[in-house]
Protein backbone atom coordinates (compact mmCIF):
# COMPACT_ATOMS: atom_id res chain seq x y z
CA UNK A 1 0.00 0.00 0.00
CA UNK A 2 2.77 2.53 1.01
CA UNK A 3 4.56 1.76 -2.01
CA UNK A 4 1.43 2.96 -4.58
CA UNK A 5 1.10 6.07 -2.68
CA UNK A 6 5.08 6.87 -2.78
CA UNK A 7 4.50 5.92 -6.89
CA UNK A 8 1.21 8.37 -7.11
CA UNK A 9 2.89 11.17 -4.91
CA UNK A 10 5.30 11.07 -7.31
CA UNK A 11 3.89 10.61 -10.34
CA UNK A 12 1.52 13.60 -8.98
CA UNK A 13 4.56 15.58 -8.90
CA UNK A 14 6.46 14.94 -12.15
CA UNK A 15 2.90 15.97 -13.92
CA UNK A 16 3.17 19.91 -14.49
CA UNK A 17 6.98 18.74 -15.56
CA UNK A 18 5.67 17.12 -18.15
CA UNK A 19 2.84 19.59 -19.02
CA UNK A 20 5.68 22.29 -19.00
CA UNK A 21 7.98 20.58 -21.33
CA UNK A 22 4.93 19.28 -24.03
CA UNK A 23 4.05 22.55 -24.42
CA UNK A 24 7.63 24.50 -24.77
CA UNK A 25 8.71 24.99 -28.18
CA UNK A 26 12.60 25.10 -28.72
CA UNK A 27 14.48 25.62 -31.76
CA UNK A 28 17.01 22.94 -32.59
CA UNK A 29 20.02 24.78 -33.25
CA UNK A 30 21.58 22.19 -36.16
CA UNK A 31 18.36 22.24 -37.81
CA UNK A 32 17.80 26.30 -37.98
CA UNK A 33 21.26 26.17 -39.00
CA UNK A 34 20.99 23.63 -42.05
CA UNK A 35 18.26 25.62 -43.11
CA UNK A 36 19.94 28.98 -42.57
CA UNK A 37 22.57 27.31 -44.89
CA UNK A 38 19.42 26.43 -47.09
CA UNK A 39 18.16 30.35 -47.13
CA UNK A 40 22.23 31.26 -47.73
CA UNK A 41 22.17 28.99 -50.70
CA UNK A 42 19.20 30.57 -52.48
CA UNK A 43 20.37 34.14 -51.97
CA UNK A 44 23.65 33.55 -53.56
CA UNK A 45 21.57 31.74 -56.15
CA UNK A 46 19.02 35.15 -56.40
CA UNK A 47 21.66 36.58 -59.33
CA UNK A 48 21.37 33.78 -61.32
CA UNK A 49 17.58 33.17 -61.46
CA UNK A 50 14.25 34.22 -63.41
CA UNK A 51 11.64 36.27 -61.72
CA UNK A 52 7.89 36.25 -61.53
CA UNK A 53 5.48 39.12 -60.30
CA UNK A 54 2.38 38.48 -59.19
CA UNK A 55 0.02 41.10 -57.81
CA UNK A 56 -3.19 39.62 -55.88
CA UNK A 57 -6.50 41.22 -55.48
CA UNK A 58 -5.93 41.54 -52.02
CA UNK A 59 -2.88 44.16 -52.47
CA UNK A 60 -0.38 41.55 -51.97
CA UNK A 61 2.50 41.71 -54.38
CA UNK A 62 4.29 38.57 -55.26
CA UNK A 63 7.77 38.75 -56.51
CA UNK A 64 8.78 34.49 -57.17
CA UNK A 65 12.40 33.76 -57.71
CA UNK A 66 13.15 30.58 -59.80
CA UNK A 67 16.36 28.77 -60.50
CA UNK A 68 16.65 26.08 -63.13
CA UNK A 69 12.89 25.97 -62.86
CA UNK A 70 12.21 25.55 -59.12
CA UNK A 71 11.29 28.14 -57.17
CA UNK A 72 13.71 28.95 -54.19
CA UNK A 73 12.49 32.30 -52.80
CA UNK A 74 9.23 34.69 -52.83
CA UNK A 75 9.30 37.74 -51.21
CA UNK A 76 5.96 39.05 -50.31
CA UNK A 77 5.07 42.88 -49.92
CA UNK A 78 1.71 44.14 -48.14
CA UNK A 79 3.30 47.40 -46.99
CA UNK A 80 0.66 49.64 -48.97
CA UNK A 81 -2.53 48.62 -46.85
CA UNK A 82 -2.87 49.17 -43.22
CA UNK A 83 -1.33 45.79 -41.88
CA UNK A 84 2.02 46.63 -43.16
CA UNK A 85 3.99 42.73 -43.50
CA UNK A 86 6.44 42.14 -45.68
CA UNK A 87 8.16 38.48 -45.72
CA UNK A 88 10.82 36.69 -47.31
CA UNK A 89 9.88 32.85 -47.88
CA UNK A 90 12.49 30.35 -48.97
CA UNK A 91 12.04 27.18 -50.65
CA UNK A 92 14.18 23.92 -51.36
CA UNK A 93 12.89 20.60 -53.23
CA UNK A 94 9.12 22.04 -53.58
CA UNK A 95 8.98 22.83 -49.75
CA UNK A 96 8.57 25.98 -47.65
CA UNK A 97 12.02 26.01 -45.25
CA UNK A 98 12.06 29.51 -43.84
CA UNK A 99 10.13 32.60 -43.53
CA UNK A 100 11.38 36.26 -42.41
CA UNK A 101 8.24 38.34 -41.50
CA UNK A 102 8.63 42.02 -40.64
CA UNK A 103 5.51 43.31 -39.59
CA UNK A 104 3.78 46.83 -37.65
CA UNK A 105 3.04 46.50 -33.98
CA UNK A 106 1.46 48.95 -31.72
CA UNK A 107 3.82 51.49 -33.62
CA UNK A 108 7.24 49.72 -33.85
CA UNK A 109 8.30 47.30 -36.76
CA UNK A 110 8.69 43.40 -35.28
CA UNK A 111 10.62 40.42 -36.88
CA UNK A 112 9.51 36.89 -36.90
CA UNK A 113 11.17 33.77 -38.04
CA UNK A 114 9.48 30.34 -38.93
CA UNK A 115 11.62 27.17 -39.93
CA UNK A 116 10.39 24.55 -41.54
CA UNK A 117 10.96 20.56 -42.23
CA UNK A 118 8.20 18.55 -44.41
CA UNK A 119 5.49 21.45 -43.57
CA UNK A 120 6.40 21.10 -39.82
CA UNK A 121 6.94 24.21 -37.74
CA UNK A 122 10.01 23.70 -35.79
CA UNK A 123 11.06 26.78 -35.30
CA UNK A 124 9.25 30.08 -34.18
CA UNK A 125 11.15 33.24 -32.57
CA UNK A 126 11.23 36.52 -32.45
CA UNK A 127 14.55 39.01 -33.32
CA UNK A 128 14.18 40.04 -29.89
CA UNK A 129 12.44 38.04 -27.73
CA UNK A 130 14.43 34.72 -29.07
CA UNK A 131 12.36 31.97 -29.17
CA UNK A 132 8.18 31.67 -28.78
CA UNK A 133 7.67 28.84 -26.05
CA UNK A 134 3.94 28.34 -26.35
CA UNK A 135 2.51 24.93 -28.28
CA UNK A 136 -0.86 27.09 -29.42
CA UNK A 137 1.59 30.20 -30.94
CA UNK A 138 3.25 27.39 -32.92
CA UNK A 139 0.43 25.92 -33.99
CA UNK A 140 -1.53 29.13 -35.22
CA UNK A 141 1.64 30.01 -36.56
CA UNK A 142 2.20 27.22 -38.32
CA UNK A 143 -1.62 26.62 -39.85
CA UNK A 144 -1.56 30.51 -40.71
CA UNK A 145 1.55 29.81 -42.71
CA UNK A 146 0.43 26.82 -44.80
CA UNK A 147 -2.63 28.48 -45.70
CA UNK A 148 -0.79 31.69 -47.01
CA UNK A 149 2.20 29.57 -48.53
CA UNK A 150 -0.68 27.66 -50.55
CA UNK A 151 -2.34 30.86 -51.38
CA UNK A 152 0.55 31.98 -52.63
CA UNK A 153 1.98 29.34 -54.69
CA UNK A 154 -1.55 29.06 -56.37
CA UNK A 155 -1.10 32.41 -57.05
CA UNK A 156 1.84 32.79 -58.84
CA UNK A 157 1.20 28.93 -61.08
Amino acid sequence: MRVSIKIFIFAFLLIPIFVSLSRAQTCNDSLVYEIDMIKQNAETMLVYSTTADVKLETGETLLAFYFEGSLIKLTVDNSEKEGYMIAELFFKDGFIRHIAEEYRKDLNFCKDYYYFIDDKLICYSNENKGDYKDAELYSAAEKKWLEKVEKYLHAIQ
